[in-house]
C-alpha cells in the first residue's frame, strides 16, 4: 500500500524525482500477544526480533534497548543486516503492524514528511537517510512527538562519513553485532498498550561511566544516559549479573566507538570490566572477534 498512485518507486523517481511514503500492513488480529505487562511486551519482542536474524542470547537485552530508545523518545539508525527488519519486527510487536517506510528520493518536499506525520504508522523507517537534500528533515524527526522513526540503512560504512553531529538525532546500532541469521519476515504483533509505552519513572537518571570515553554534545550524552537508565530500569532483574552491561556495551558504547573511530583502547575496557563481575565472557569474546582483538 502507497500513499501514491504511481505503481512503483522506479516510476516515481523518473517521473517526479520526489520522496515517497508507504504505509505499514495491519496485522491479522486475532492472534496478538497481549503484552499486558512489561514483561510480556519484552517476551513478544524478543520473539519477533530472533524471528528476524537476532542472535537468542542477545535478543532481550535488544527488546529492552529499544523499548527504552522508544519511551524516550531516542530515534535509532539501524545499520547493517536485516536492519528494516528488526525495524518491523519492533513496530509489530509493539503496535500490531509494520512501519511505515518514507523514502528519501531526490530533492527535499515537505509533502512526503506530512503524508508520514499524518498516516496511521507509530513506528516509520526512513531509507536514504543520507540523501544530502534531505538534512532538514534531522530536527523535524527528533522534535515529532507522536511518530517514531527509525533510520535503517544495509552498509554501516556510510554511517561513518557522516558528520558527529548526527548522534544529536539517532542512536546506532550496529546489526553485524547481533544477528546470525536471516529475517523471515513474517511478524505475529502484540497488542497496543498505551500505559506501556509512557517513560518510567526513574528515580536518578545516571551518568554512564561508559559513555565518559567517547565524544558527545552534552544534548546527546542526556539522551543516551537516559536510554541506559531506562534499560537498566527494566532488564536487570532479567539477566545474570554478569551481564547487566552487556546492552549498554554492545547496543550503545561499542557503535558510538567504532563511529568514531575509538577503538584502540577497547580491549583494556572491556577485559577491566569482565574482571569486575560486570561484562560476560561470550560478550568479551564476541567483541574481540568482531574487531579483530587477538587474546594474549
Amino acid at each position: 500500500m502507497a500513499f501514491s498512485t504511481t505503481p512503483s518507486v522506479n516510476a516515481i523517481v523518473s517521473a517526479k524525482n520526489t520522496a515517497v511514503y508507504h504505509t505499514g500492513e495491519l496485522l491479522p488480529q486475532n492472534n496478538l500477544d497481549p503484552n499486558d505487562s512489561i514483561d510480556e511486551l519484552l517476551e513478544t519482542l524478543r520473539y519477533e526480533l530472533v524471528e528476524e536474524g537476532v542472535t537468542e542470547g542477545y535478543a532481550l537485552h535488544l527488546a529492552g534497548y529499544m523499548y527504552s530508545a522508544y519511551i524516550n523518545k531516542m530515534p535509532l539508525m539501524i545499520a547493517g543486516a536485516c536492519a528494516k527488519e528488526i525495524a518491523n519486527a519492533f513496530s509489530a510487536a509493539l503496535f500490531s503492524r509494520t512501519a511505515g517506510n518514507i523514502i528519501l528520493i531526490g530533492d527535499y518536499s515537505e509533502s512526503a514528511l506530512d503524508t508520514a506525520v499524518i498516516s496511521d504508522d507509530p513506528v516509520i523507517i526512513i531509507d536514504n537517510i543520507f540523501n544530502p537534500q534531505w538534512n532538514q528533515i534531522l530536527f523535524k524527526v527528533m522534535m515529532e512527538k507522536n511518530k517514531y522513526f527509525i533510520a535503517v540503512t544495509p552498509y554501516p560504512e556510510e554511517i561513518m562519513i557522516e558528520p558527529k553531529g548526527l548522534l544529536n538525532y539517532f542512536t546506532p546500532l550496529f546489526t553485524d553485532l547481533f544477528v546470525n541469521n536471516v529475517p523471515n519476515q513474517n511478524y505475529i504483533g502484540g497488542k497496543y498498550n498505551p500505559k506501556l509505552l509512557e517513560p518510567l519513572k526513574i528515580e536518578r537518571m545516571k551518568n554512564n561511566r561508559l559513555l565518559k570515553t567517547v565524544s558527545l554534545s552534552e544534548l546527546a550524552r542526556n539522551r543516551m544516559n537516559r536510554v541506559i537508565s531506562t534499560l537498566h530500569e527494566i532488564i536487570d532483574s532479567k539477566v545474570p549479573e554478569d551481564k547487566t552491561l552487556d546492552g549498554d556495551v554492545l547496543f550503545c558504547v561499542l557503535p558510538i566507538l567504532i563511529l568514531q573511530n575509538k577503538t584502540d583502547d577497547i580491549d583494556t575496557q572491556i577485559t577491566r570490566m569482565e574482571s569486575e563481575g560486570k561484562l560476560s565472557k561470550k560478550i568479551v569474546t564476541a567483541i574481540k572477534d568482531y574487531l579483530g582483538i587477538a587474546d594474549e
